[in-house]
């Protein structure tokens, strides 16, 4: 009688461990409020959507901008990492290269309308690109922006001014 004893409370568990279909799922909406706005050479760009979310010491903002059917391109997103930075500050964004690091990072990113491979322009500091955070905090972040953003091979550029944005979350 004993042996049951201890095997009904092991079976118990195990029955208590099958698989629960109302199992809650990780909350990935990262829609947050406020606005994402600049020039890209000179044509006035505003985003239709930003998503905005801080995993660790980095914060990751993207807005984007949708298109009519027939054009070109689908939608065209401007990206930011910032990362260990808590404190208004004003810091030049780019890659990390030799001598340098860099705590924001940021691209330009067409998507064609046909499925093909994003056009993927990534900012370079090269005595340019700028972010002036005047907010940042657990309830949003506000900062002006410049920069000047390169193809892969260097062939073409973006150059992003007037860039402003404020994002509560």
């Amino acid at each position: 009688m004993n042996k049951y004893l201890i095997w009904i409370p092991l079976i118990l568990f195990l029955v208590s461990c099958s698989k629960d279909d109302n199992s809650i799922v990780a909350d990935t909406d990262y829609t947050a409020t406020g606005f994402l706005m600049g020039k890209i050479n000179t044509v006035t760009w505003s985003a239709d959507k930003i998503e905005a979310h801080k995993e660790a010491s980095t914060i990751y903002i993207t807005g984007t901008k949708n298109y009519d059917a027939g054009s070109l391109y689908s939608a065209s997103k401007i990206n930011f990492r910032i990362i260990n930075l808590s404190q208004p500050v004003t810091a030049g964004i780019g890659e990390n290269e030799p001598g340098y690091q860099y705590f924001v990072k940021a691209n330009y990113t067409l998507t064609f309308t046909d499925g093909s491979k994003d056009k993927v322009y990534t900012a370079y500091y090269r005595n340019y690109s700028l972010m002036n955070l005047t907010r940042i905090n657990d309830k949003g972040i506000d900062a002006t922006f410049i920069f000047k953003a390169y193809s892969g091979d260097f062939s073409d550029s973006v150059i992003v001014t007037d860039g402003v944005f404020k994002i509560d979350y």
